[in-house]
């Protein structure tokens, strides 16, 4: 991976037998592939490349019951493992990314998962992985679960601002009843339940709700 300051492309490493194009995924994805057709073993040969290097972190889906095939079934999401990598090959200007909220939106997501991914693994009983993210069929998502071996776990989802809490909290919620309904995969309650978010001096707890509200910068092992 080329590191050289000012430059602002991905260069494919000497040890790995170089692609046939330039390295990136829009055009080694239709490669050789028919007019709109995806070559996704090209995208994925990529990605798991990125993925040994180092370059992306893999977050693996979550079910409660650890007997759910879910956990097989759903497919992984990749986040870079430093955020500003995506912010540096993309060129933003720190005040052009900031009147960018879907994309400020989209590296704070993968800054908060870094950390949470960082914190959890130090833990007593951490997993390997300690960081999961929950998808289901009926369209509830949460963004990052965080579960130990003994079964313990809580439920994250990140925003950049408070404002949006009601309605983290409500997918938290939902998630939480959903949890629970399954009696007969005897479920612990979580341990809490939290929104994540970009600028605050503290942390703090919904009366409401019981959910922590929790500033990037208040996170700590």
């Amino acid at each position: 991976m080329d590191s050289t300051p000012g430059t602002s492309h991905l260069h494919w490493p000497e040890t790995l037998e170089a692609p046939p194009r330039q390295f990136t995924l829009a055009a080694d994805a239709r490669f050789d592939a028919p007019e709109g057709k995806v070559a996704a073993n090209k995208a994925a040969s990529h990605v798991a490349a990125l993925r040994d290097l180092y370059v992306l972190e893999e977050i693996c889906g979550w079910d409660a019951p650890i007997r759910s095939k879910n956990r097989l079934r759903v497919k992984p999401k990749y986040y870079f493992a430093d955020p500003s990598l995506a912010a540096g090959l993309l060129n933003v200007h720190p005040e052009r990314l900031v009147q960018d909220g879907q994309l400020f939106g989209v590296l704070f997501e993968s800054l908060c998962i870094h950390d949470l991914c960082v914190y959890a693994s130090v833990l007593p009983d951490a997993k390997a992985d300690p960081i999961c993210y929950y998808r289901d069929a009926d369209g509830l998502e949460t963004d990052a679960v965080i579960e130990l071996r003994d079964g313990r776990w809580a439920a994250f989802e990140i925003k950049l601002g408070d404002n949006k809490f009601d309605e983290a909290a409500a997918s938290l919620m939902r998630l939480k009843k959903k949890i629970a309904l399954n009696l007969a995969a005897e479920n612990p309650k979580p341990e809490f339940l939290a929104v994540l978010v970009g600028a605050g001096e503290y942390a703090r707890r919904d009366k409401e709700t019981g959910i922590y509200i929790i500033p990037i910068t208040a996170l700590g092992a």
